[in-house]
């Protein structure tokens, strides 16, 4: 069975029939600063705020928390919810997901910008989307991944 898949694999790249990697630049303004991403298309993204149904971007940590104030960049960093939303300054734009993994459940902070742009080769347009802080893959050739509304 694992013969016949690997043949099925090769023989749609020998025919051209692969699906290629797409990515996609978000810029996102963060509370003053703008940050750039790019970002790997994932249709099986389907992480999503409960309450208002938008999608989440899940960004690399470090990319995201160079970008924020000081005080919410410390508190995003606590496994706790309570410190994520203690500033009242910053809680207005902090939204709690929801998410299970191989690993368990937990509680995923996301952040909604103040303005979010999608380019997907020459076009460019606004989006709405959350962006959540997540450890990400070292050597990765992108720093989000994002599911296509």
């Amino acid at each position: 069975a694992a013969l016949a898949g690997l043949a099925t694999v090769q023989g749609g790249r020998l025919l051209g029939l692969s699906k290629k990697t797409e990515y996609v630049s978000v810029t996102a303004d963060l509370f003053g600063k703008t940050v750039t991403l790019r970002a790997l298309v994932d249709t099986g993204n389907l992480l999503r705020e409960p309450i208002s149904g938008r999608s989440v971007i899940v960004a690399d940590r470090a990319r995201i928390l160079e970008a924020l104030p000081k005080s919410l960049s410390q508190a995003l960093q606590s496994p706790y919810a309570e410190k994520w939303l203690a500033d009242e300054r910053y809680a207005t734009h902090i939204r709690l997901v929801p998410t299970s993994t191989a690993t368990g459940k937990q509680m995923l902070p996301a952040i909604l910008p103040e303005r979010l742009t999608l380019t997907a080769g020459k076009e460019t347009y606004p989006a709405d989307y959350l962006i959540a802080p997540a450890p990400m893959e070292e050597n990765a050739d992108f720093d989000a991944i994002i599911a296509m509304n």
